[in-house]
């Protein structure tokens, strides 16, 4: 269900880099080089991730798993923006990310021929809404999934809402208790994810405790790697 955004917050907690030294592994496993908050930019703009294919596989092996909903179609280079749940992505966003873009396909000599072995993907908490309704009627928006939508405008951006997720990593970086725990709880079934990330696991918890978010489980149990 769409709900309505909440006005923008200074993060007061380093939840990106976080969340992007978690997700590395689920990309790592499947044959993608990751770089975390890369520099894309003269002045210091770090782009929360971009992942790409190593040389080695010519293509990518997605395993039959949700932990991948919404990334089925990784491409050669692949640049993922995060906005938390105290962040919008609006429309300056989105103009963030086509500047990424742009200054990525420079940097690595990427002609204007081979623009589409680049995908761009908005990892965000909440619902767009503000920024989708600049589109309505015009057909550039279309719902590939649930939580999953693509802007069909200039370079497509696949968007990925994770508010109610339940996916072991992207649903723990929220300010939902409940929905924290459940993800916390998929993510013990999946061992191999779980050794990968259990070392960020102390950060995160403490990250909850600097938002006032009240977890139901002590930091012992929440970081216990059973």
């Amino acid at each position: 269900m769409n709900v309505e955004e909440k006005p923008e917050k200074t993060d007061r907690t380093d939840w990106h880099r976080l969340w992007g030294l978690m997700m590395m592994p689920l990309f790592e496993r499947i044959g993608y080089e990751t770089i975390v908050e890369m520099d894309l930019s003269a002045k210091v703009q770090l782009l929360d991730m971009v992942a790409v294919r190593r040389k080695e596989k010519k293509e990518s092996e997605i395993p039959d798993s949700d932990c991948y909903s919404g990334f089925e179609n990784l491409n050669e280079h692949n640049l993922i923006s995060f906005k938390s749940f105290r962040e919008v992505f609006n429309m300056t966003a989105l103009e963030e990310l086509y500047g990424h873009f742009t200054n990525y396909r420079k940097m690595k000599n990427i002609p204007e021929n081979e623009k589409d072995t680049v995908n761009l993907y908005a990892v965000t908490h909440h619902f767009p809404r503000e920024l989708f309704s600049r589109f309505d009627g015009k057909n550039l928006v279309d719902r590939a999934a649930e939580r999953i939508y693509d802007l069909r405008l200039l370079t497509p951006v696949r968007f990925i809402i994770t508010r109610g997720s339940e996916h072991p990593i992207l649903g723990l970086f929220s300010d939902d208790a409940g929905q924290v725990m459940k993800s916390r709880f998929r993510l013990e079934k999946d061992r191999w994810l779980l050794r990968e990330v259990s070392s960020y696991l102390g950060r995160l918890y403490e990250h909850y405790s600097l938002e006032g978010i009240d977890m139901p489980y002590t930091q012992e149990m929440f970081i216990k790697d059973h």
